[in-house]
């Protein structure tokens, strides 16, 4: 008997979880944010507040909206390589764990998680060692580099077989996953991956800094958690009057998209024209893609078919915790085979 499968994608900026419900396929996100716990005076908003708050190291910690609203934090979770021997997060997986357990998942669970192409050597033992502790002996984790989670979502079905009419063995895909500290790149060559295509360049959180920098220049201090929530409508409200950012925004994502293309181009080489594809995903991806599809025609989004009554809970972003979901059911899958096959 197989037990639920959860793929967790704990990114710098928000935490997306795709999992196996009582009934069918569900997901979950919530801000990547976590700061220590204060009292709060209002009895409604502290009793909502409870929802948030977790205890680490015997210390609460809100986590989230809580924490975007009553902490201090001037910058979502992640700031470094290192960030998984933090506090911080060790609080984002124990509201993941609460959250999970509230939509009524029980029992043993196959947790996938992963990290950014030049994290996932160095720190794959530990976030695995760390997850368990929070998580329980009785689970089971998997840590795999996050790029490699779109070409899954790409070549499996939730079932954890391959996709009709996709044959691994004879196709090359290369993925370029957009994330919020960097961008990561990695080639899949008739389902074998290739070392020397991998690699990493600056994320979104570049466009953050620099439209940052230019509201500073124009009088208007904002956070980088503030800076990231405005950059999908190009505004804000500055003493009590909408101000528009948008061409700072577009001119930001314009030179970033430019430099990732570039970084792509080196990587890949003359591969790029014998591939079947380039697959992109992060939740920049379908601006990015569509640039890329005018130099590579053969570039296209992994495409999500989740079915959810919330318009958050679908899309590219939600791409790298699907391709967890979809890699745990595959071996899932391939581990039922063996074990029927041996009988």
């Amino acid at each position: 008997m197989t037990c639920p499968v959860i793929g967790f994608d704990l990114g710098h900026s928000a935490c997306k979880l795709t999992f196996d419900a009582p009934v069918g396929v569900r997901r979950m996100l919530f801000p990547s944010i976590a700061c220590l716990a204060q009292p709060i005076s209002s009895p409604a908003e502290a009793e909502r507040a409870k929802a948030e708050t977790v205890e680490v190291g015997g210390r609460d910690w809100f986590v989230g909206d809580t924490a975007r609203h009553q902490g201090k934090a001037a910058t979502a979770s992640g700031l470094n390589d290192r960030w998984v021997e933090t506090d911080e997060f060790a609080a984002l997986v124990e509201l993941a764990k609460r959250r999970i357990e509230a939509a009524g998942v029980k029992g043993q669970q196959f947790w996938i998680v992963g990290l950014p192409v030049g994290s996932y050597v160095p720190h794959r033992d530990a976030v695995g060692k760390r997850m368990t502790s929070i998580l329980g002996q009785d689970a089971r984790v998997l840590v795999m580099q996050q790029p490699d989670a779109a070409y899954f979502a790409h070549i499996y079905t939730r079932q954890g077989g391959l996709r009709p009419g996709v044959s691994p063995t004879n196709e090359s895909w290369a993925v370029v996953d957009v994330g919020y500290f960097t961008t990561d790149f990695v080639l899949y060559e008739n389902g074998r991956y290739i070392e020397s295509c991998s690699g990493r360049y600056e994320g979104v959180r570049v466009v953050a800094e620099t439209v940052m920098r230019a509201l500073e220049a124009r009088g208007i201090k904002r956070t980088l958690i503030d800076i990231e929530r405005i950059l999908p409508v190009g505004k804000l409200r500055h003493m009590g009057e909408e101000v528009d950012v948008s061409m700072e925004i577009d001119d930001a994502f314009a030179q970033l998209f430019s430099n990732i293309f570039d970084q792509a181009s080196r990587l890949l080489g003359d591969r790029v024209e014998l591939l079947s594809g380039v697959l992109v995903a992060g939740g920049s991806a379908s601006a990015l893609a569509t640039r890329m599809k005018a130099v590579w025609r053969h570039t296209r989004l992994v495409s999500d078919d989740h079915q959810e009554d919330c318009a958050a809970l679908h899309g590219s972003r939600f791409i790298i915790s699907e391709g967890y979901y979809r890699y745990g059911k595959a071996k899932q899958y391939l581990e039922g085979m063996n074990l029927a096959t041996a009988g």
